[in-house]
């Protein structure tokens, strides 16, 4: 039986971090990837970068991830981030990276859209012909 842990466009509010077990990774009904122990995924709730292409202010999953199998998660809001930061836990250089893995992975699901939005056109009876 599996268990969604977060569905795409659903209001983003904290990030993840796979502690053991895997799930699965769907964005517009199709497997875009599978994570692992030690995997980071909704990191654009920290910082936003989900929401900005939209040009709103709120943060948005988007992706649906789905256990597979029972998980440990590690879940973090956005002040646990902050704390982590303030008590010196949690440089900038870590922060850094954290925000790049967001951004690459939002280039990323933008380009899975886009592959299979041509795919779609690419099935179409008027196109086809």
């Amino acid at each position: 039986d599996e268990t969604s842990l977060c569905e795409q466009g659903d209001a983003a509010d904290c990030m993840y971090v796979l502690m053991s077990g895997h799930c699965a990774v769907v964005v517009d009904g199709v497997h875009v990837a599978t994570l692992h122990e030690l995997d980071v995924f909704g990191e654009s709730a920290l910082f936003g970068t989900s929401g900005e292409d939209r040009g709103d202010k709120s943060s948005r999953r988007t992706a649906t991830v789905t256990a597979r199998e029972d998980l440990e998660v590690l879940v973090l809001t956005r002040e646990n981030l902050q704390s982590l930061v303030a008590s010196g836990h949690l440089d900038q250089q870590c922060m850094d990276a954290l925000k790049e893995v967001a951004e690459q992975r939002n280039i990323k699901n933008a380009l899975l859209k886009k592959a299979k939005q041509k795919d779609v056109l690419k099935s179409s009876a008027l196109i086809s012909n």
